[in-house]
């Protein structure tokens, strides 16, 4: 006996129209999905997750961690470990401290390896150099560090952290100079050359005196620049400085070097102060004084020279006639001028700027130095000339931050611009400094704004704590 099977007969389906799941699909996508997920799981991991797990580290250090006085060197080490490999760049952002001088000199990172917990870290230590300025407790805030690392399956993970915030106190070494400045220093020494020799000098003769400072352990910005009193007789025309750091060996050599041109105009016996730097030695840990002698020469009369104009007594002698003749001219150019005077827009300003001279240690004079050398782009003329016109500009302070006109009176743009320019200092790659023209408009919208200030207040705020001026005799 044949029996048949019933069969349902499969119901058509038109073009088009999905297929509904059917149970076994369903149990199928559910597996696929199960052995994907631990890929889905890696893929989605950053660089939070492996520091939860210990397999990446970020720590920050200071040192000296302690006993840290005002303008030595503070390094702050940033150290990034991981258990794989660094898989791309690493980008440390910038870090402003006030009243501190910061330095990044490194262009590359110091890499290692170490063992410790039973596995293996790549090492990368980033240094930032640190220098206060004044006595007080410094705020380090934090640093975004933006790095690549290689997952578990060897693809790179990229993102960025946060160090942590630090701090210290910088004090005066014991015994500290009230009345002088100083800074802190692991070697420096003072010395002196003349263009030639400083015996038999006679009328309308000059000398070129060349001062050079040295220092470890500090940059060459910070080397104090030296004053050249004006003398009745003598005509000194003291240069721009010039600063230069190198490295060797990791160790760092500052040297600033100054050069003032000596005219000789009258006979007679002159003597040059003596020039002294007070300076800790972090070393010994005692303070040394180096120092110049004074120089006491004499200028004697120059029969070669033409003769010179009459003294007073021999005016007094001179025929009235040729008396007569000389003040009707100075009278008839004088209403020369001030008939061409009265017709320019502004007379006051060209009259002041003829009869005024700038004397060498103002504002305005260390304000023209700095233009002249924003004009020639060069890095390490524009630097100590920056730092020479923001000294003068803030006698009262003894902060000497180019980036403390950046805070007070500028903007984030001049901010970045001199952060720039010290950057710029300490590359060879990079011996022009192209954006100078910007930063000589901004500024001097920051001189316009601190002599607003200065016009609209006289009082000025007290600085007790503040060390003194590296040059303290220039007024």
């Amino acid at each position: 006996m044949n029996t048949r099977r019933h069969q349902t007969p499969r119901k058509s389906v038109p073009f088009g129209v999905p297929t509904p799941l059917r149970s076994t699909d369903c149990l199928r996508a559910l597996i696929v999905f199960l052995l994907c997920f631990p890929v889905i799981l890696r893929a989605q991991q950053t660089l939070e997750d492996l520091v939860a797990a210990d397999r990446l580290r970020l720590t920050t250090s200071l040192t000296p961690s302690d006993e840290i006085y005002a303008t030595q060197k503070v390094v702050l080490t940033i150290e990034i470990a991981t258990d794989q490999w660094f898989a791309g760049g690493t980008e440390v952002g910038s870090l402003e401290v006030p009243n501190a001088v910061v330095l990044q000199r490194q262009t590359f990172a110091i890499n290692s390896t170490r063992r410790s917990g039973g596995k293996t870290w790549a090492i990368q230590q980033w240094e930032i150099e640190i220098y206060p300025q004044r006595e007080e407790l410094y705020q380090i805030p934090s640093i975004e560090v933006g790095l690549t690392v290689s997952g578990d399956d060897g693809k790179p993970i990229r993102g960025s952290l946060i160090t942590n915030t630090a701090s210290f106190v910088a004090t005066s070494p014991p015994g500290a100079p009230e009345d002088s400045t100083w800074i802190a220093s692991k070697e420096l020494t003072l010395r002196e050359t003349w263009s030639d020799s400083m015996e038999e000098l006679k009328v309308g003769e000059a000398r070129e005196r060349t001062i050079t400072i040295e220092a470890d352990g500090l940059p060459a910005m910070m080397l104090p620049r030296l004053s050249h009193p004006q003398t009745a007789g003598l005509s000194i025309y003291p240069k721009p400085g010039k600063i230069h750091d190198e490295t060797s060996r990791g160790a760092a050599r500052a040297t600033r070097i100054e050069n003032a041109s000596y005219f000789f105009e009258t006979p007679n016996i002159y003597t040059l102060p003596k020039i002294q730097i007070h300076w800790w030695n972090l070393e010994k840990e005692t303070w040394e004084v180096a120092s110049l002698p004074e120089l006491t020469f004499e200028v004697s009369p120059n029969p070669d020279l033409p003769q010179q104009l009459p003294s007073e007594t021999e005016t007094k002698t001179l025929p009235l006639k040729r008396l007569l003749l000389t003040t009707l001219a100075i009278g008839l150019s004088t209403g020369i001028l001030l008939l061409l005077l009265r017709f320019l827009k502004k007379p006051t300003r060209i009259i002041n700027s003829l009869t005024r001279s700038v004397p060498i240690n103002s504002e305005k004079h260390y304000w023209k130095q700095l233009t002249i050398a924003l004009k020639k782009q060069d890095p390490a003329q524009i630097v100590p000339a920056l730092y020479d016109w923001t000294t003068s500009i803030q006698p009262s302070r003894s902060t000497r931050t180019i980036r403390d006109i950046s805070y007070t009176h500028g903007n984030s743009h001049l901010n970045s611009l001199t952060t720039d320019l010290l950057r710029a200092s300490y590359s060879k790659e990079q011996p022009h400094f192209l954006a100078s023209k910007k930063l000589h408009q901004e500024l001097k919208k920051a001189r316009h704004s601190i002599k607003a200030i200065h016009r609209s207040s006289s009082s000025r705020l007290p600085h007790s704590n503040d060390l003194s001026q590296l040059n303290p005799n220039r007024m």
